[in-house]
């Protein structure tokens, strides 16, 4: 074996081990880091005539989870979810105030029976029969200004799907064209490591926003399909997801960079909470206080 031979084994043995010791500190130092997924470097064998000829380091790959990130998406959308549900009905109940409080909204129909009963015992007295007759007006202003309240929700409830629904139109083109660049690392035997973990924190975000299905692709990126199979973005490009109402109904559609428009479900997220805010809790919550107004009448 040549000098010359030795040298480019050594040679490539110490930009192997070069690349290793980078790698190694950057998952040191990101430890910590949110969104940072572990590293380590792919290399192979170089062969010459049947004999070995040093080594080549062919990649630097993201260490992760395909099964985990797919339960942390679904987990992410289950809460976002349940987080806006939440948030809304707080500021739902906070219309009716506390039923242990002589202010509250249920209070004030006891007020008018309790108005009502000082008037039967005194019918001529005029300050009872006004004291009847400015309960009956509170109550039922009460009423007014509660459901006025809470169509005013249901309204910004519309308003948040329509805001959320630009943003994930925004995360699906940037992921969209960050696979371009995890193509092209990928196939020049690059590190895309950087840019893929870019990506998978603009999946986080749309993950809060809609339930997502996840796939890799044979060059790293991903397909983002939602969760019943209606394609969102890759490879192809970025659908457009769009959001109208019809009638009392609300209808979210993804339309592919070829193809026509889609009827997707939202999976969970923001969309999917304020979607079932609008069209669900809040129109039975005022079905009910409607109810409970009409019969106190």
């Amino acid at each position: 074996m040549s000098i010359n031979s030795i040298m480019s084994m050594a040679q490539s043995a110490l930009q192997a081990a070069q690349t290793q010791v980078q790698t190694t500190s950057d998952n040191v130092s990101n430890v910590n880091t949110p969104g940072y997924s572990r590293k380590v470097v792919n290399q192979q064998e170089l062969v010459a005539a049947g004999a070995g000829d040093g080594v080549s380091v062919i990649g630097v790959q993201n260490v992760a989870s395909q099964f985990l990130q797919q339960a942390s998406l679904k987990a992410s959308a289950q809460s976002s979810q349940a987080q806006a549900v939440s948030n809304v009905l707080d500021q739902a109940q906070g219309l009716f105030g506390d039923p242990t409080a002589s202010n509250s909204f249920f209070s004030n129909l006891d007020n008018v029976y309790s108005a009502f009963s000082t008037a039967s015992a005194s019918p001529s007295s005029f300050l009872a029969r006004q004291s009847a007759i400015t309960a009956v007006s509170t109550f039922l202003n009460s009423a007014q200004s509660v459901a006025a309240n809470l169509g005013q929700l249901q309204s910004q409830a519309s308003q948040q799907v329509s805001g959320d629904v630009t943003t994930v139109n925004s995360l699906l083109q940037q992921i969209s064209k960050l696979n371009a660049s995890i193509t092209q690392a990928s196939l020049s035997s690059g590190d895309a490591t950087g840019v893929q973990d870019q990506q998978n924190q603009l999946v986080n975000q749309l993950s809060s926003l809609m339930g997502v299905n996840v796939q890799a692709t044979a060059t790293g990126g991903v397909t983002i399909r939602s969760i019943d199979v209606a394609y969102r973005a890759g490879d192809q490009g970025a659908a457009t997801v769009a959001f109208s109402q019809s009638g009392s109904a609300a209808v979210l559609t993804a339309s592919p960079p070829s193809g026509g428009a889609q009827q997707i479900n939202p999976g969970g997220g923001d969309i999917g909470g304020q979607i079932q805010l609008s069209q669900v809790e809040l129109p039975q919550i005022s079905a009910q206080l409607g109810e409970y107004v009409s019969q106190a009448v």
